[in-house]
């Protein structure tokens, strides 16, 4: 009697973590914060008024929730709901009854993690949604499980929501879908599976990113006041890191603020954030006034990239390595924030922070991609965790590589996808290690 009471107990054990994890992480955050950037989305669905500068569905959606309740609540909450959702999936459906339940619902706190647990952001949003979703393909794949006819619109309601709200999602988009394709065909009698995977997941995937161009389009011209033409900004800092570089201004003379302006002047407010170089009182550039700047900004930055080929991949590089790669969630707070005078110890300081930085997880993400398919090769209990993993580290290495030539600039906030990827795939890696040491021995 006492040994099925204390069974019970335990079983029940794990929920209670769960639910005071959860708790005690909403305490935390809630009702969630905003930056400049969410500022704007907010100041938007306010004014019911809309510009494709941030995602303009985010801000659309925005405005109907905060009929509701007014400021980041709701917003914050459906996050939640994304991020809790695809851990309550991974601790309670596939790793069912296990000691790594416990890890699991510890992984929100993880310092890469909870850096960005309460700020309304874009990057937040598709990670969170990303992640969910293939949480669940993981769990159909793992435990047996069909795709129920219900949760297919389901699926593809928090798939559209969080690719629309992230530009890069599209490059993702078409692996989920591969995942997706798989999993539903995997009890069809049908030949060649993997070849209609990969078909179905392209098509899917111009289809959605289609449907997403034209809900955004809509959003903006019928309910704003038309395109920021946002990509201007990639070719400008694109432009100037390589005027620095060559020791040469090739930015267009119509963008700069006037023509006294000097490489020096456009050196000062060189930064791995590009708003410096434009919005600030003495930025020494300015944004393009009307189609024929635009035009001659394409142009230039296409004349630019094919005669200074390996100046532009130097700027590129450099701003992925510094403000990606080896940069620290913490690092821009900590230089900007933190009040030491002294600069060896804040040098020191901010040193100890790069412990955090991706550099540090790259090694083991790449290796995880090849325990998952050693795993996937042989025909045991872990084959399908050995998918997931794949498929989890495949989404999460190939953000990092598209932000490459994919970024407006560069944070570490443009990857809190590839970290959160990381995080969840150890528990896959560490089940899948765990089988191969019970096959050895």
């Amino acid at each position: 009697m006492l040994n099925k009471l204390f069974e019970e107990y335990n079983s029940k054990l794990p929920y209670v973590f769960f639910l005071l994890s959860l708790s005690l992480f909403l305490g935390i955050f809630f009702p969630g914060k905003m930056s400049p950037d969410s500022q704007t989305m907010y100041a938007q669905a306010l004014a019911h008024s809309y510009s494709d500068h941030h995602p303009p569905l985010i801000s659309f959606v925005w405005h109907y929730l905060n009929l509701l309740i007014p400021g980041t609540a709701l917003m914050f909450l459906v996050n939640m709901i994304l991020l809790w959702g695809g851990l309550y999936i991974l601790a309670f459906n596939i790793f069912k009854g296990a000691r790594i339940s416990y890890l699991i619902i510890l992984i929100p706190y993880f310092p890469q993690v909870a850096v960005y647990g309460a700020w309304i952001w874009k990057d937040v949003i598709f990670t969170y949604g990303y992640v969910l979703l293939s949480l669940y393909l993981s769990d159909r794949a793992i435990n047996n499980k069909p795709i129920k006819l219900f949760h297919i619109p389901i699926f593809f309601t928090i798939l559209s929501y969080a690719t629309a709200v992230k530009f890069q999602a599209q490059f993702i988009l078409p692996i989920l879908l591969f995942f997706f394709f798989q999993i539903l065909l995997a009890k069809k009698l049908i030949k060649h599976k993997k070849i209609l995977s990969f078909l179905a997941s392209i098509i899917m995937s111009f289809a959605l990113i289609f449907s997403i161009e034209m809900i955004n389009s809509y959003i903006v011209n019928q309910k704003g006041n038309g395109s920021n033409y946002s990509w201007q900004y990639v070719k400008i800092y694109d432009l100037t890191g390589m005027s620095l570089i060559s020791n040469q201004i090739l930015i267009p003379k119509t963008l700069l603020k006037h023509d006294q302006i000097t490489l020096k002047d456009i050196e000062k407010k060189w930064d791995l954030l590009w708003e410096p170089l434009i919005c600030d009182t003495d930025s020494p550039l300015i944004s393009t006034r009307n189609a024929h700047d635009r035009e001659e900004l394409l142009n230039t930055w296409w004349s630019a990239v094919l005669k200074h080929p390996i100046t532009y991949l130097h700027h590129r590089l450099t701003m992925w390595l510094d403000g990606i790669v080896l940069a620290a969630p913490s690092k821009n707070y900590i230089q900007k924030n933190l009040f030491i005078k002294n600069e060896t110890l804040k040098s020191l300081i901010v040193k100890i922070a790069s412990i955090f930085s991706y550099i540090v997880l790259m090694p083991f993400q790449l290796s995880f991609f090849w325990v998952g398919w050693k795993a996937l090769k042989k025909n045991s209990a872990t084959r399908q965790y050995g998918k997931s993993l794949m498929f989890l580290t495949t989404m999460g290495m190939s953000l990092l590589f598209i932000l490459l030539f994919k970024s407006l600039a560069a944070t570490p906030r443009y990857i809190c996808f590839t970290f959160f990827t990381f995080f969840i795939s150890v528990p896959f890696a560490l089940k899948c290690l765990s089988q191969k040491q019970q096959e050895t021995a």
